[in-house]
Formats: C-alpha cells, sequence, structure tokens
C-alpha cells in the first residue's frame, strides 16, 4: 500500500485533518506525527513517519457518512503494524478504541502499553 500526506482538499485533505486532530502523536512511539495516509476497501490506514507503525479505521468514522451505517460501525482501530517498536508485537491485530489509543499517546506510558 502506498502511503501519502495529502495537504490539499480536494486530495484527501479531510483525511489528513481527521488523523491529526485525532492523532496528535503516534500512540506507538509517542512522538508528534504528520500523519501519511492509505486506503484500501473500507479501512484508512496511517502510518506514523517516525516509527512507522500503522493504525486503521473504518472509512465511514474519518468521512462522517455513518448514516444506517452508525449501527454497524464502531469507533475502533485496528493496529495493523508496530514499526520499529519491536516491543509491541503482541498488539499487531488488536481492535481497540479510539479514545484509548489518544489516551496512550497523550499519556506516553509504555507500562499501559505492555499490560494490553
Amino acid at each position: 500500500m502506498k502511503f501519502k500526506r495529502y495537504k490539499h482538499l480536494l486530495f484527501g485533505g479531510d483525511v489528513t485533518k481527521w488523523g491529526d486532530r485525532n492523532f496528535p502523536a503516534c500512540p506507538l512511539c509517542k512522538k508528534t506525527s504528520l500523519w501519511e495516509w492509505g486506503n484500501d476497501q473500507h479501512r484508512i490506514h496511517f502510518r506514523c513517519p517516525n516509527c512507522t507503525g500503522v493504525v486503521s479505521v473504518d472509512a465511514y468514522v474519518v468521512r462522517k457518512r455513518l448514516g444506517l451505517m452508525s449501527h454497524f460501525i464502531t469507533e475502533d482501530a485496528i493496529i495493523e503494524s508496530v514499526g520499529n517498536n519491536s516491543e509491541l508485537l503482541h498488539l499487531v491485530g488488536r481492535k481497540l478504541p479510539i479514545k484509548t489509543l489518544q489516551e496512550w499517546a497523550r499519556q506516553g506510558n509504555e507500562k499501559k502499553l505492555g499490560a494490553i
């Protein structure tokens, strides 16, 4: 999958803004990130340029086009890759609430990640 940071609204600026607003810091490496993203089918994958970790969310959540889908779509993220954070390999494939990842990024508490 190709990852790119789009700046123009016509080419995905709304997705870029969503990633920056919801994940100002990477939950895996705790560094401030300007996310790159790519999509496949119904998921948008955000990659941290610092640690190359990848977190994906349902495209409906990002695009705010839930409508009837709101009954089936949860605001969860999947940790697709931990990049160069090899001590976090146990998190790959885990589905977690977006709010939990936001808390991890804010706290910078490695022990919490290791306990999951």
